[in-house]
């Protein structure tokens, strides 16, 4: 009998390349570009190789994991995003300040 564990490692061998072929559109669709699209891509895989992996549990082997899988890739991309802003608005608050004399 195979476990969903092993399903769902079997699901992203097999499906490794459709998948980072998606996830350089995801990629592509939140700002990234160039040359740095496919190996961006294959890193993102591998970040959501690891998240679903350390979250197995929650997978219904009964569900679709190209889906969960994808869901799992844009919550990262959101999170990314996220955490960019932040860092940007904390750089422009820096050079406010610098050029001000104030705090934001």
């Amino acid at each position: 009998r195979t476990t969903g564990t092993t399903w769902l490692r079997q699901f992203i061998e097999t499906e490794a390349e459709s998948l980072v072929g998606v996830l350089r559109y995801y990629l592509f669709r939140a700002g990234t570009e160039g040359d740095g699209l496919d190996s961006a891509a294959s890193e993102l895989l591998n970040e959501v190789v690891i998240e679903a992996l350390q979250h197995e549990a929650r997978f219904e082997p009964t569900g679709q994991p190209r889906a969960w899988l994808l869901g799992i890739a844009a919550n990262l991309i959101k999170r990314r995003q996220v955490e960019n802003a932040r860092r940007n608005q904390r750089g422009r608050d820096h050079a406010r300040e610098a050029t001000t004399g104030t705090h934001a």
